[in-house]
This record gives C-alpha cells, sequence and structure tokens, in this order.
C-alpha cells in the first residue's frame, strides 16, 4: 500500500511540474485530476519516437548531436527558470515528433526548487537511471542535487550520441552506480576519433564528478555548444593530465596514499641499488687499477733487469 500511494505520489508531481512547464522542448500537461480514487492527467500526443530508439547505438553527426543538445539545453534552461530539476534526463525522455520537434517527458522525478516538496524524498535514496545520473546523485545526496545535475545528465545524453553508448554501462545496475561514483569516463575520442576535440571537452565538462567544475547553467552548456557550432572558440578546457591525476587522488584517498608510500618504496629500493652499484663499480675500478700498477711495475722491473744483464 505504501509503494503503491508513493507511485501515485509521484505520478501527481510529474504533472504539476509538468503543467507549469508550457514551452514547445517540453510535453504539454494540460488537465490533471482524479477519479474514482484514481489520480490522472492529460498529456500532449506526440506522434513519432524517443531519442532512445532514434539512436540505436549508432554514434550520430557532430554537428547533428550539439544542434538536438541546444534545443535541450533550452528546454531544461526553462525548467530551471521555473523552479522545476528533472532528475531522470535520458534519450528514452526524449521524444521526436514526426515533425522533428524534440520534446523532453517523464518528470515523475522532477522536484522544485526551494520548496518543502524538495525535501520529500529521504537523503540516501537512489532514484534515476544509473547510466545517465550524476555522482551526487548515484551516492543518494539528494540535497546537493541542483540544475548542475540536470547538466550532467545532458552531458551523458551527448556523450552517447556522439559514441553509440552512455558513459557508464556495466553488467549491473549496482556496479554502474560505482563506476559513476569512482571512475572517470573514457574520453569520446578514444571510442571515436573522428569527434572534434571541442566538442568532446564540452562533453567532457558537462560530465565532471564534481558539480562546481561543470557549466554552472544549461545556458552556459547550450552557450558553448553554439559556440561549436559557429566555429568560434568554447569557453571550455581540456582537462590536463596532471589535473585528472589530482582529482582522482581526491576521490580515492585510501588507494592514493598506498600508492604514494609504494612509489617512494620503489625510489628508495632505486636509489640504495643505484648507490650500490655505483660503490661495486667504483671498487671494481680501484681493484683493476691496482692490478695494472702492479703488472707495469712488474714489467718495469723486469726490463731494468734485462738492461742490467746487458751492461
Amino acid at each position: 500500500a505504501h509503494a503503491g500511494q508513493e507511485a501515485a505520489d509521484r505520478f501527481i508531481a510529474e504533472a504539476r511540474a509538468m503543467a507549469k512547464l508550457q514551452h514547445p522542448g517540453i510535453v504539454q500537461v494540460y488537465d490533471v485530476g482524479t477519479h474514482a480514487g484514481q489520480t490522472w492527467f492529460a498529456l500532449e500526443f506526440i506522434d513519432g519516437t524517443d531519442l532512445q530508439k532514434d539512436l540505436a547505438g549508432r554514434p550520430q553527426d557532430a554537428k547533428n548531436a550539439a544542434k538536438i543538445l541546444v534545443q535541450l539545453c533550452g528546454a531544461m534552461q526553462f525548467a530551471h527558470d521555473n523552479g522545476i530539476l528533472h532528475r531522470d534526463l535520458k534519450p528514452a525522455n526524449v521524444l521526436i515528433s514526426r515533425t522533428g520537434q524534440l520534446k523532453i517527458t517523464d518528470f515523475g522525478l522532477a522536484k522544485e526548487l526551494n520548496t518543502e516538496e524538495s525535501t520529500r524524498t529521504h537523503e540516501g535514496t537512489i532514484m534515476g537511471s544509473p547510466s545517465y545520473m550524476p555522482p551526487e546523485q548515484a551516492q543518494g545526496r539528494l540535497a546537493q542535487v541542483d540544475h548542475r545535475s540536470d547538466v550532467y545528465s545532458l552531458g551523458a545524453v551527448l556523450y552517447q550520441m556522439l559514441t553509440g553508448r552512455p558513459p557508464f554501462l556495466a553488467e549491473s545496475p549496482f556496479k554502474t552506480v560505482l563506476q559513476v561514483i569512482e571512475n572517470d569516463p573514457v574520453a569520446p575520442r578514444q571510442l571515436q576519433p573522428g569527434i572534434p576535440i571541442d566538442l568532446e571537452t564540452i562533453c567532457l565538462k558537462a560530465l565532471q564528478k564534481s558539480p562546481a567544475a561543470r557549466y554552472q547553467s544549461c545556458s552556459e552548456f547550450q552557450g558553448d555548444l553554439q559556440r561549436f557550432l559557429n566555429e568560434e572558440p568554447i569557453l571550455a578546457r581540456p582537462v590536463g593530465r596532471p589535473e585528472r591525476v589530482v582529482r582522482w587522488c581526491r576521490r580515492n584517498p585510501l588507494i592514493a596514499s598506498t600508492s604514494a608510500t609504494a612509489l617512494l618504496l620503489l625510489v628508495a629500493v632505486a636509489v640504495i641499488s643505484t648507490v650500490a652499484w655505483f660503490t661495486t663499480s667504483a671498487q671494481a675500478a680501484q681493484i683493476a687499477q691496482e692490478k695494472d700498477n702492479v703488472i707495469t711495475q712488474r714489467d718495469e722491473a723486469n726490463r731494468q733487469r734485462i738492461l742490467a744483464n746487458e751492461a
């Protein structure tokens, strides 16, 4: 009964959230109500398909992918401006009409910002689709979920469009969640070398583990995508190898500490071995020199003796 009520509450939450959002990029809610104890709502009918089916596991043209994300970012910025987070953005929740219009749907995990409703979900509860959810959501730190969490999910959608696969996908949802929390995604160009480096940089910025390192809004994300399409310099910069190592160490302090200790031991052994080698080599050289001196002295003594006998 509790599960049924929770599902009903989520159903109502979706209807109320979507009813506030009248935007060409968001499926419109026309009406919501209750009849004979059943809650219902009437949605805009979209005659078409969804992005997941349209992708069919195939990488997409880079510019086409960027154009689609520009539209999705615009729709989600509108939602954020109206105080609504989605929290479950993924290709299956993007509908495509027969005319090519994109429509974001399924706000079932939506939450309103700055309201008591936004704190209703219990901390520690993991809700969403593992392959597309940000680390803070995967860890159940729902108080930290904000508009930048939707930025991450849009980055995951872009990643799939560019590479043909989501950034994280393991054999089970639990293992996928662990990957989301612990691992960095494989750089898109390692999977599809033809991806423009600027678009890879944009995608990876949106997928940063730390919300502070991502685009701070969907409009920022949209702006860099538009700059890419206009062949203008983008604002995002690639994360260098040293910074990636530092971030990994921060996420894995115990492993990093153990590795550092092991590295120091290896360095110490290498230094000791090198010193010992030089010492041994020096001693060997000294012995060889002394042997040469003895032979030289002996030869000189023989030569002097021969000269004395001839005299």
